[in-house]
Protein backbone atom coordinates (compact mmCIF):
# COMPACT_ATOMS: atom_id res chain seq x y z
CA UNK A 1 0.00 0.00 0.00
CA UNK A 2 1.30 3.45 -0.87
CA UNK A 3 0.14 6.79 0.47
CA UNK A 4 0.52 10.05 -1.40
CA UNK A 5 -0.73 13.43 -0.29
CA UNK A 6 -1.04 12.99 3.43
CA UNK A 7 2.72 13.39 3.46
CA UNK A 8 2.06 16.82 2.01
CA UNK A 9 0.00 17.49 5.11
CA UNK A 10 2.92 16.91 7.42
CA UNK A 11 2.95 19.54 10.17
CA UNK A 12 0.30 21.56 8.33
CA UNK A 13 -2.50 22.09 10.78
CA UNK A 14 -4.12 18.77 11.65
CA UNK A 15 -1.51 17.33 13.96
CA UNK A 16 -3.17 15.50 16.84
CA UNK A 17 -1.36 17.77 19.30
CA UNK A 18 -3.32 20.70 17.84
CA UNK A 19 -6.67 18.97 18.30
CA UNK A 20 -8.28 19.78 21.72
CA UNK A 21 -9.77 16.28 21.80
CA UNK A 22 -6.32 14.87 22.50
CA UNK A 23 -5.05 17.67 24.75
CA UNK A 24 -4.27 15.30 27.65
CA UNK A 25 -3.23 12.36 25.51
CA UNK A 26 0.34 11.00 25.54
CA UNK A 27 1.06 10.70 21.81
CA UNK A 28 4.69 9.65 22.06
CA UNK A 29 4.04 5.89 22.18
CA UNK A 30 5.72 3.16 20.06
CA UNK A 31 3.41 1.23 17.73
CA UNK A 32 3.82 -2.03 19.63
CA UNK A 33 2.66 -0.33 22.86
CA UNK A 34 -0.62 1.09 21.53
CA UNK A 35 -3.73 -0.61 22.93
CA UNK A 36 -6.59 0.79 20.79
CA UNK A 37 -5.41 -0.20 17.30
CA UNK A 38 -7.95 -0.33 14.49
CA UNK A 39 -5.60 -0.86 11.53
CA UNK A 40 -1.83 -1.18 11.24
CA UNK A 41 0.83 -2.18 8.74
CA UNK A 42 3.56 -1.11 6.32
CA UNK A 43 2.92 1.83 3.99
CA UNK A 44 5.15 3.68 1.52
CA UNK A 45 4.80 7.42 2.02
CA UNK A 46 5.83 10.20 -0.34
CA UNK A 47 7.88 12.97 1.25
CA UNK A 48 6.55 16.51 1.03
CA UNK A 49 9.15 18.34 -0.98
CA UNK A 50 11.61 15.85 -2.50
CA UNK A 51 8.79 13.48 -3.54
CA UNK A 52 10.80 10.48 -2.36
CA UNK A 53 8.95 7.32 -1.30
CA UNK A 54 9.91 6.07 2.17
CA UNK A 55 8.90 2.86 3.94
CA UNK A 56 6.89 3.57 7.05
CA UNK A 57 4.73 1.73 9.61
CA UNK A 58 1.28 3.22 10.08
CA UNK A 59 -1.23 2.75 12.89
CA UNK A 60 -4.82 4.05 12.89
CA UNK A 61 -6.51 3.93 16.29
CA UNK A 62 -10.18 3.48 17.11
CA UNK A 63 -10.38 7.09 18.26
CA UNK A 64 -9.23 8.48 14.90
CA UNK A 65 -5.52 8.98 15.36
CA UNK A 66 -3.06 8.19 12.57
CA UNK A 67 0.45 7.40 13.84
CA UNK A 68 3.47 7.36 11.51
CA UNK A 69 6.55 5.36 12.49
CA UNK A 70 9.88 4.41 10.95
CA UNK A 71 9.42 0.98 12.60
CA UNK A 72 6.90 -0.74 14.91
CA UNK A 73 9.23 -0.20 17.89
CA UNK A 74 10.15 3.45 17.28
CA UNK A 75 8.44 6.51 18.75
CA UNK A 76 6.14 8.25 16.23
CA UNK A 77 7.61 10.78 13.84
CA UNK A 78 4.13 12.24 13.41
CA UNK A 79 0.59 11.80 14.75
CA UNK A 80 -2.40 13.16 12.80
CA UNK A 81 -6.01 13.65 13.84
CA UNK A 82 -8.36 11.99 11.35
CA UNK A 83 -11.29 13.81 12.91
CA UNK A 84 -10.52 16.49 10.33
CA UNK A 85 -10.51 14.11 7.39
CA UNK A 86 -12.99 14.96 4.64
CA UNK A 87 -12.38 11.89 2.51
CA UNK A 88 -10.04 9.33 0.99
CA UNK A 89 -9.51 9.00 -2.76
CA UNK A 90 -7.57 6.68 -5.02
CA UNK A 91 -4.82 8.25 -7.10
CA UNK A 92 -2.84 6.55 -9.86
CA UNK A 93 0.94 6.77 -9.45
CA UNK A 94 3.33 5.10 -11.88
CA UNK A 95 5.06 2.13 -10.28
CA UNK A 96 2.84 2.23 -7.18
CA UNK A 97 -0.23 0.18 -6.41
CA UNK A 98 -3.17 1.00 -4.13
CA UNK A 99 -2.10 4.63 -3.79
CA UNK A 100 -4.47 6.88 -1.87
CA UNK A 101 -4.76 10.44 -0.62
CA UNK A 102 -6.39 11.56 2.63
CA UNK A 103 -8.02 14.99 2.36
CA UNK A 104 -8.26 17.18 5.42
CA UNK A 105 -10.25 20.26 6.37
CA UNK A 106 -8.75 23.31 7.97
CA UNK A 107 -5.26 22.75 6.63
CA UNK A 108 -2.98 25.70 7.25
CA UNK A 109 0.32 26.24 5.49
CA UNK A 110 3.29 24.86 7.32
CA UNK A 111 5.88 27.23 8.76
CA UNK A 112 8.51 25.24 6.93
CA UNK A 113 6.75 25.21 3.56
CA UNK A 114 7.65 28.85 2.91
CA UNK A 115 11.37 28.14 2.60
CA UNK A 116 11.65 24.63 1.20
CA UNK A 117 14.44 24.54 -1.37
CA UNK A 118 12.07 22.94 -3.88
CA UNK A 119 9.91 26.09 -3.66
CA UNK A 120 12.86 28.41 -4.37
CA UNK A 121 13.28 29.14 -8.14
CA UNK A 122 17.05 29.38 -7.61
CA UNK A 123 17.19 25.62 -7.21
CA UNK A 124 14.56 24.69 -9.80
CA UNK A 125 16.94 22.45 -11.77
CA UNK A 126 18.90 21.20 -8.80
CA UNK A 127 18.87 17.54 -7.75
CA UNK A 128 18.24 17.82 -4.02
CA UNK A 129 17.96 14.11 -3.26
CA UNK A 130 21.65 13.55 -2.46
CA UNK A 131 23.13 11.78 0.58
CA UNK A 132 25.29 13.92 2.86
CA UNK A 133 28.46 12.02 2.02
CA UNK A 134 27.94 12.71 -1.70
CA UNK A 135 27.59 16.48 -1.50
CA UNK A 136 30.52 18.40 -2.97
CA UNK A 137 29.91 22.02 -1.92
CA UNK A 138 29.73 21.60 1.87
CA UNK A 139 30.28 24.67 4.05
CA UNK A 140 29.39 23.19 7.46
CA UNK A 141 28.25 19.73 8.54
CA UNK A 142 27.76 17.67 11.67
CA UNK A 143 25.36 16.15 14.22
CA UNK A 144 22.46 18.28 15.50
CA UNK A 145 19.48 17.53 17.72
CA UNK A 146 16.28 18.91 16.18
CA UNK A 147 12.98 19.46 17.97
CA UNK A 148 9.84 18.27 16.14
CA UNK A 149 7.16 20.88 15.56
CA UNK A 150 4.21 19.48 17.47
CA UNK A 151 5.35 16.59 19.65
CA UNK A 152 8.36 18.66 20.80
CA UNK A 153 10.53 15.55 20.75
CA UNK A 154 14.27 15.97 20.19
CA UNK A 155 15.65 13.79 17.41
CA UNK A 156 19.28 13.21 16.45
CA UNK A 157 19.96 14.43 12.94
CA UNK A 158 22.89 15.12 10.62
CA UNK A 159 22.87 18.60 9.10
CA UNK A 160 24.73 19.97 6.09
CA UNK A 161 24.85 23.61 5.02
CA UNK A 162 26.18 24.15 1.51
CA UNK A 163 28.11 27.11 0.11
CA UNK A 164 25.10 28.08 -2.00
CA UNK A 165 22.78 28.44 1.03
CA UNK A 166 21.04 25.08 1.22
CA UNK A 167 20.37 23.38 4.56
CA UNK A 168 20.03 19.60 4.28
CA UNK A 169 18.54 17.52 7.12
CA UNK A 170 19.41 13.80 7.31
CA UNK A 171 18.77 10.91 9.67
CA UNK A 172 22.36 9.81 8.95
CA UNK A 173 25.29 10.91 6.72
CA UNK A 174 24.49 8.13 4.24
CA UNK A 175 20.71 8.58 4.02
CA UNK A 176 18.81 10.68 1.50
CA UNK A 177 17.62 14.01 2.95
CA UNK A 178 14.31 14.16 4.81
CA UNK A 179 14.17 17.89 4.16
CA UNK A 180 16.10 20.59 2.30
CA UNK A 181 15.63 24.26 3.15
CA UNK A 182 16.71 27.41 1.33
CA UNK A 183 18.67 29.73 3.61
CA UNK A 184 18.45 32.52 1.04
CA UNK A 185 15.27 33.51 2.91
CA UNK A 186 16.94 33.53 6.32
CA UNK A 187 16.69 36.80 8.21
CA UNK A 188 18.80 35.79 11.16
CA UNK A 189 19.92 33.21 13.70
CA UNK A 190 19.33 33.66 17.41
CA UNK A 191 20.30 31.76 20.53
CA UNK A 192 17.44 30.33 22.58
CA UNK A 193 17.75 28.80 26.03
CA UNK A 194 16.25 25.30 26.34
CA UNK A 195 16.46 23.32 29.56
CA UNK A 196 18.81 20.37 29.21
CA UNK A 197 20.14 21.53 25.83
CA UNK A 198 23.25 23.52 25.02
CA UNK A 199 24.01 25.76 22.03
CA UNK A 200 20.35 25.85 20.97
CA UNK A 201 19.51 28.16 18.08
CA UNK A 202 16.57 29.25 15.94
CA UNK A 203 16.76 30.24 12.27
CA UNK A 204 14.30 32.98 11.34
CA UNK A 205 12.93 33.14 7.81
CA UNK A 206 11.16 35.78 5.75
CA UNK A 207 7.92 35.03 4.00
CA UNK A 208 6.98 32.35 6.52
CA UNK A 209 3.26 32.02 7.23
Amino acid sequence: VSMKGVAQSKEMGFAASEDPTYADRNLNIPANKLSDVDKAGPVARQSTFLKVWKDRHIVVTKDSLMYWYTSPTSTPEEVLSLRRATGVRREEVAGRSHTFVVSMKGVAQSKEMGFAASEDPTYADRNLNIPANKLSDVDKAGPVARQSTFLKVWKDRHIVVTKDSLMYWYTSPTSTPEEVLSLRRATGVRREEVAGRSHTFVVSMKGVA
